[in-house]
């Protein structure tokens, strides 16, 4: 069985890192602005943080109120050059932790929550005992493929794979929109479709500004690696990752994965869902059907198959839940350091 997930900023905030873009705004509103392009940019993003906490949607928008191309580069590459600084810090920090933590103990807390996540992921996920036992008799759990697609720009998955998987080559993640070490990373939106401005657009707003035309100029292999390993994947996992319309490109390959055979299914996670608890197993499958038929609406599914069958959204069910166990070890390694000082624990 082949299986991919795709990672959105949920995972890095999952490991107790700051890396939304609300998280960003207030050091970058503080930081030199080098014109008065930017100043102007930095006071709309002051003026009202929560709307642009989809930076990308916002940004569509802002870009109707500058002058030429020019200047939405200038602030695209400006906030990007901002954000790699940001990134870069909160993941040292987090290759710290996991070092700090590798030093004094064998990490089995955090091995033991990728095993769950990894080996118990069909029970996670709110599919039907019929659909588990179904798969089980098939087989298909013995020699289950995992390959990763990440839209994050941090390399927080490397550590932890490196960290608590054994044999890991590294060679099965796609960072699709770049990462901070390769000074890759691209912003943007799905396609032009998505902005009005009254200037022209040239080639060099396209590459800055558009994510697949980027992708198509300066790699076009990792989007065919990334579009084949979604073509012949069993099961796709969106965790962390809204899949809005600046990813559209990849919702109609999800889309385009379901509608190829009927076994295929997707398992998408909404922060919304995964944190609703106390509820008895009729309740969660009530709200599930809720949640699809949301789905279906949002992404105008049409099909004479009923794909949201196949889509299955977790009600008060989480995975990767590093931040819990790497906080608590966190904690204890602290204590262990204070008593070997002599000092008093409190």
């Amino acid at each position: 069985m082949d299986i991919v997930f795709l990672l959105g900023n949920g995972f890095d905030l999952n490991c107790g890192l700051k890396t939304s873009y609300k998280d960003m705004y207030a050091g970058y509103i503080e930081s030199k602005s080098q014109s008065e392009v930017i100043a102007k940019f930095k006071d709309e993003i002051s003026g009202d943080i929560d709307s642009w906490a989809d930076f990308e949607l916002e940004m569509a928008e802002y870009a109707s109120k500058l002058n030429s191309g020019r200047e939405l580069l200038e602030c695209i590459r400006d906030f990007k050059q901002y954000i790699k600084s940001h990134l870069q810090n909160e993941e040292k920090k987090f290759a710290d932790w996991i070092k700090a933590l590798k030093n004094h103990y064998s990490l089995n807390n955090e091995k033991k929550e990728l095993q769950n996540t990894l080996n118990l992921f069909f029970a996670n996920c709110g599919i039907s005992n019929d659909i588990i036992r179904s798969i089980t008799v098939r087989g298909q759990l013995e020699g289950i493929n995992i390959k990763y697609i990440t839209f994050n720009y941090t390399n927080t998955l490397e550590v932890i794979l490196n960290s608590c998987k054994e044999n890991y080559t590294g060679e099965d993640i796609i960072h699709i929109h770049g990462d901070c070490k390769n000074d890759d990373i691209i912003v943007g939106i799905d396609n032009m479709d998505q902005v009005n401005v009254n200037y022209g657009i040239d080639k060099n707003v396209m590459r800055g500004f558009v994510k697949p035309y980027f992708n198509d100029k300066y790699d076009s292999n990792r989007v065919r690696r990334a579009k084949e390993i979604i073509k012949q994947a069993d099961c796709i996992c969106a965790f962390g990752l809204s899949l809005g319309e600046t990813d559209l490109t990849w919702r109609n390959e999800i889309l385009k994965n379901l509608e190829s055979a009927e076994g295929k299914m997707l398992i998408l996670f909404d922060y919304k869902y995964s944190t609703i608890t106390n509820k008895s197993v009729e309740e969660k499958m009530e709200l599930m059907d809720e949640a699809r038929l949301e789905i279906s609406d949002k992404w105008l599914i049409q099909s004479e198959e009923d794909l949201t069958e196949r889509i299955f959204i977790p009600i008060g069910k989480n995975i990767f839940n590093f931040e819990k166990v790497i906080s608590r070890d966190l904690k204890s390694l602290e204590q262990v350091i204070e008593k070997r000082k002599g000092r008093p624990v409190g």
